[in-house]
């Protein structure tokens, strides 16, 4: 039930459905490797699910650089360039990554796979993938590691 409230929430957020949003994760998560639900999580602490668009918004007050997109992606010297290096990952200019939810999602997955990759995380995140399927206990996840 609290996992329904939540996905009806993402509606409220980002103005599509539920469905189509958790449709968007899962394709994202599949195509990468990296569990919808980790992608899911990632947008929820960066932006609350919210497609932000900078260049409709006022400037931060702090100035802080801006987020692009519902996964917060960033492309300036204090938080990284992994908007443009997730753009370049799935072969979709950088606009289109700022303003499109999916490609968003997608290059946030592509980046998030690449990383998991390079640092041997990978099989981190099979099993989380595992985790999901088996209900394994997050217990039993931290001793086989």
């Amino acid at each position: 039930m609290r996992r329904l409230i939540i996905i009806f929430t993402l509606f409220l957020y980002v103005g599509v459905s539920a469905d189509d949003l958790k449709k968007y994760f899962q394709l994202a998560g599949d195509e990468f490797g990296v569990p919808a639900e980790l992608l899911e999580a990632i947008a929820f602490v960066n932006t609350r699910w919210v497609h932000i668009e900078p260049e409709k918004l006022e400037p931060a007050c702090n100035g802080k650089p801006p987020a692009y997109g519902i996964m917060g992606l960033h492309d300036d010297d204090w938080f990284g360039h992994s908007l443009v290096e997730g753009a370049k990952l799935i072969g979709v200019p950088v606009e289109v990554v700022k303003k499109d939810l999916y490609q968003n999602i997608r290059a946030a997955a592509a980046l998030l796979a690449k990383l998991s990759k390079e640092r041997g995380l990978k099989k981190g995140l099979q099993r989380l993938k595992i985790i999901k399927m088996s209900s394994q206990s997050s217990v039993e996840f931290l001793n086989q590691r």
